[in-house]
C-alpha cells in the first residue's frame, strides 16, 4: 500500500512540473504534440518559443543530461542573481540565465558581477552565465579574471548553447518552426 502512495505522489508531482511549463511555451500550434529534437534548434528558435521563465527550466533540463545530479529552479521574484542551483557529489554551480535576443542584446560585465556576488553569498563552487545572445569584452574579461583570483565562471553564449544541444537527444513539446 505505501508503495502506491509513494508511485502517486511521483506521479502527481510531474503532472504538476509539467503544468508548470504550459504557461511558459510560445506557439502558434496548439496542437500540443512533440515534433522535432532540440538538437534541431538554434539560438533564434529557443529565444522566439521560451518565455524568459520557460528559458531557464530548459536550462536546468540540459543539465541533468549533462550529469548534475541535483538541479533546482529558483524562485523568478526572488532569485538574488542565481536561476538556476546545480549540484554533484563535487560541486555546487550557480546559475544566471539571460534569454536576450541574439545579435542585439549582449550580456554585460554587471550581470556577470552580480552572477558572481550571488554565487559568492550562496558558498558556490563555480559560477555559470548561459545565454541565447553573446557576452561584451567586459563581461568576458571580468569573467577570466574572476577564474583566476577565486570562482569558476563559465560563460555560455548562444553558439555555445547551439553546440551542445548538438549532442542531446532530448525532444521537445514545442512545434517546429517552418
Amino acid at each position: 500500500m505505501d508503495e502506491i502512495v509513494l508511485i502517486g505522489i511521483g506521479v502527481f508531482i510531474g503532472m504538476i512540473g509539467t503544468l508548470y511549463m504550459i504557461p511558459h511555451i510560445k506557439t502558434d500550434d496548439e496542437s500540443g504534440l512533440p515534433s522535432q529534437a532540440y538538437a534541431d534548434w538554434d539560438k533564434e528558435h529557443i529565444h522566439k518559443m521560451m518565455t524568459p521563465e520557460g528559458f531557464e527550466w530548459f536550462v536546468a533540463q540540459l543539465n541533468v543530461v549533462q550529469g548534475y545530479n541535483s538541479v533546482e529552479v529558483t524562485q523568478s521574484s526572488k532569485d538574488n542573481g542565481v536561476d538556476v542551483i546545480l549540484e554533484t557529489d563535487e560541486k555546487s554551480v550557480a546559475v544566471q540565465v539571460k534569454r536576450y535576443k541574439p545579435g542585439s542584446n549582449k550580456v554585460g560585465s554587471p550581470e556577470v558581477q552580480k552572477s558572481v556576488g550571488a554565487g559568492s553569498q550562496m558558498n558556490a563552487d563555480e559560477v555559470m552565465v548561459v545565454t541565447t545572445s553573446s557576452f561584451t569584452k567586459n563581461a568576458k574579461e571580468a569573467a577570466s579574471e574572476t577564474s583566476k583570483n577565486s570562482l569558476q565562471v563559465t560563460l555560455v553564449d548562444g553558439d555555445d548553447l547551439e553546440d551542445i544541444l548538438q549532442g542531446t537527444d532530448l525532444h521537445t513539446p514545442y512545434p517546429k518552426l517552418e
